[in-house]
């Protein structure tokens, strides 16, 4: 059984800290309504797969963009979600969440009502990634280490399929 892209986006933007005084939107910002504001997008963009093709472990971008009008203003948030979510661990499956692309401040395409001037904006991509087969299967054909230095197989019931190997050279 694996975590479903609904639950892996569920924990992972649960995870993104509120920010007083900025609307936070999912996926999209609402049209009509001015900055400042931050659109969270969890996109899962990856599958890592075996040689038969078995997938084997998810990855995914959770995307932050950060629009409002002065530069500090957005560097304050900025630091607050990196703080919050750079090496963060959402718990089993998966692994840390690990800061991938800062674009740094620049004008954006939105353009001020009020001053005829353009928001100024700032994208944060962190990257994630987690076991497609979760929890291991009681009979899942993943090896683990033995203290004698055997390897241990039990019969595959995990659709990963593994090489049955008795002991390390």
């Amino acid at each position: 059984m694996s975590i479903t892209h609904m639950e892996a986006r569920h924990r992972i933007l649960a995870m993104v800290p509120a920010c007083k005084g900025w609307t936070r939107y999912e996926d999209v910002a609402q049209s009509g309504k001015d900055p400042p504001w931050i659109v969270l997008k969890f996109i899962e963009n990856q599958r890592l797969t075996t040689e038969s093709l078995a997938v084997t472990t998810k990855l995914a971008t959770l995307e932050i963009r950060v629009v409002g009008d002065t530069a500090d203003g957005i560097g304050v948030i900025c630091d607050k979600m990196c703080d919050a979510l750079q090496g963060a661990w959402p718990g089993r499956p998966f692994g840390r969440i690990s800061l991938d692309v800062d674009s740094g401040v620049y004008p954006s395409e939105l353009v001020s009502t009020v001053t005829n001037l353009p928001f100024l904006m700032r994208v944060l991509r962190f990257r994630v990634s987690w076991a497609a087969c979760w929890p291991p299967h009681q009979n899942c054909s993943i090896g683990l280490p033995h203290t004698t230095g055997d390897l241990l197989f039990k019969e595959a019931s995990c659709p990963i399929p593994f090489p049955r190997i008795s002991k390390m050279a």
